[in-house]
């Protein structure tokens, strides 16, 4: 099964080299400049991986890992000239499954898109886990999807993830 990656990135150098290597592969390309086209392209059909840029011109790629999270499992790799820690910190932390900074070299781009779906394909076969309502954390306590009148992180009572 061939798959369908998605290349989000406004510079059309760095998004036409990726194409090149990975069609070269036997994968399906389709690229966005801007974090609106990225959305229609997700919506119109969901890929099976999904290279993000984080300067974009229209948002930023940080946002749109989070909005893709929000509804879609697929692995998504941040791909991008932003080489501080605290940025790779923030795109793993908001869902993105590796980091890749440029320059890069195409053989591990591919390299770890290959990883990565393999990963996928492999470890998600089954029903998707229901997400627990909280997270408890040393202490801390986390509700990824509050109600309007919840706080999102609670202290110092625990609790205890429904079985």
């Amino acid at each position: 099964m061939q798959a369908d990656i998605l290349v989000v990135d406004d510079e059309s150098e760095i998004a036409d080299l990726v194409d090149v290597y990975l069609r070269s592969e036997g994968f399906a390309v389709r690229k966005a400049a801007t974090v609106a086209q990225a959305l229609q392209l997700v919506a119109q059909q969901e890929p099976d991986l999904a290279l993000l840029d984080v300067m974009l011109p229209d948002g930023d790629g940080f946002s749109l890992c989070s909005r893709l999270r929000e509804n879609y499992f697929f692995p998504i790799l941040m791909l991008t000239a932003r080489v501080e820690d605290t940025d790779k910190i923030t795109g793993l932390t908001l869902g993105a499954d590796d980091y890749i900074t440029k320059p890069f070299h195409p053989l591990e781009l591919v390299a770890r898109v290959k990883t990565q779906l393999r990963r996928y394909r492999q470890y998600n076969t089954g029903p998707r886990p229901e997400q627990p309502e909280q997270y408890d954390i040393r202490g801390l306590h986390h509700r990824p999807n509050p109600g309007p009148t919840d706080p999102v992180y609670s202290h110092p009572a625990r609790a205890v993830r429904k079985p």
